[in-house]
C-alpha cells in the first residue's frame, strides 16, 4: 500500500494522460470523496467467479480498509443477454464469504440514462457515428476507415434516435466511437441493438452500451 499514490495524485504516475480538465476534475473528485480512498470490485455477472476474481476482491476491499476508505461492489450488467440472477447472488455471497461487506452495491444499469446522454454528446462533438455494416466486416486492427465515419453529425443523431425507437433490427446498426483505443483498436462499438429485456430496466431499452464504452 505504501507504493500507491495518495488520493488525487494518480496524475503523477508514469504514462498518465493530462488534459486541460485534469486538475479541475481532480479538485471535484477530492471535494466529493473528502480525500478518502474509494475502490470498487467490478464483476460482470455472467458466470461463477474464479481465483483471479478472489484476488481482485481481496485487493480492492483490503486496500480500502487499510486506508480507512470504502469499497463498492459494482455489477457491470450492460449486456442483458449474458446476465442471470443466480450470478449476482453468487458473486455477492463470495464477497461475503471472503469476509467483506460492500459500502454500496451499484449497477451499470443505474446509469443507463446518463450513459445514453453522453453518447448523444459524443455524436454532437463529432466523436461517434452510426455504422451500418455487419460485425464480421469490422474485426481486428489497422482496418480501412469506415465509409460512414464522416457522415454528418445531424444524420448520426437521427439514426441513433431511430435505433433507440426500435426502427432497426439487431445487428444492422451500431454506434461507434472515433477515438483509437490504447491497444490500437479503431472505432470500438459504443451501442448495439438488442431486443432482450433487462433484469433491472425491463423493456425500457432496446439499445445497450458495450463494456468498452461503459467504462
Amino acid at each position: 500500500a505504501l507504493k500507491f499514490h495518495k488520493p488525487g495524485e494518480n496524475y503523477k504516475t508514469l504514462g498518465y494522460v493530462m488534459t486541460l480538465h485534469t486538475m479541475n476534475l481532480r479538485k471535484q473528485h477530492l471535494e466529493i470523496t473528502g480525500g478518502q480512498i474509494h475502490t470498487r470490485f467490478l464483476p460482470e455477472p455472467n458466470g461463477i467467479q474464479h481465483t483471479g476474481h478472489a484476488k481482485a476482491i481481496s485487493f480492492n476491499f483490503c486496500y480500502a480498509k487499510a486506508n480507512n476508505g470504502i469499497c463498492f461492489l459494482h455489477f457491470d450488467d450492460s449486456n442483458p443477454e449474458k446476465k442471470e440472477a443466480k450470478f449476482f447472488t453468487a458473486i455477492y455471497n463470495m464477497v461475503a464469504w471472503l469476509g467483506y461487506t460492500p459500502y454500496r452495491v451499484t449497477y451499470a444499469s443505474d446509469y443507463f440514462d446518463q450513459i445514453y446522454a453522453w453518447a448523444v454528446e459524443l455524436i454532437c462533438r463529432g466523436l461517434a457515428y452510426v455504422y451500418h455494416l455487419q460485425g464480421e466486416d469490422y474485426k481486428g486492427h489497422n482496418l480501412l476507415p469506415s465509409p460512414w465515419r464522416d457522415r454528418p453529425m445531424e444524420e448520426s443523431l437521427l439514426l441513433f434516435e431511430a435505433m433507440h425507437k426500435r426502427k432497426f433490427p439487431e445487428g444492422e446498426t451500431t454506434l461507434r466511437m472515433k477515438p483509437v483505443m490504447e491497444d490500437g483498436k479503431m472505432d470500438s462499438v459504443a451501442y448495439q441493438v438488442k431486443y432482450t429485456p433487462h433484469h433491472c430496466t425491463g423493456e425500457k431499452w432496446c439499445i445497450y452500451p458495450t463494456y468498452d464504452y461503459t467504462h
